[in-house]
């Protein structure tokens, strides 16, 4: 694509970062956060989403955590990404604590059809 004289949108490099976490591939991961910080499309959010996400599925919690830190702004999907990786890697203690400061900011987990639900 870049070869063609196209620079990827945060769209495009959205679904590439997300396609890495598919496949827990974090060294490619990892050179495309730095593409996204060269390129300054890091301050979209579904770019942090996406490489939060990346980061808790290959176990770099460390990372995750502070992308998640470094955000602007943060949604439901943000949360989630985060909470998923703790849980994944039986991080009991810091899912619990994290689900508690969720809900502490208004947001809510609706249990009837599975869906992050806010309460404002």
């Amino acid at each position: 694509m870049q070869r063609n004289g196209f620079e990827p949108d945060d769209f495009t490099q959205g679904s590439v970062i997300s396609s890495c976490a598919n496949l827990a591939s974090l060294e490619e991961g990892a050179q495309f956060h730095c593409q996204a910080l060269v390129s300054r499309l890091i301050s979209f959010i579904t770019i942090s989403n996406a490489l939060i996400t990346l980061y808790g599925k290959c176990g770099s919690m460390e990372d995750s955590y502070q992308l998640f830190i470094e955000m602007n702004t943060r949604d439901e999907v943000s949360w989630t990404a985060l909470l998923t990786g703790y849980a994944q890697f039986g991080k009991a203690n810091k899912t619990i604590d994290l689900f508690e400061r969720m809900l502490a900011i208004g947001l809510q987990y609706n249990r009837t059809s599975g869906e992050r639900t806010s309460i404002f």
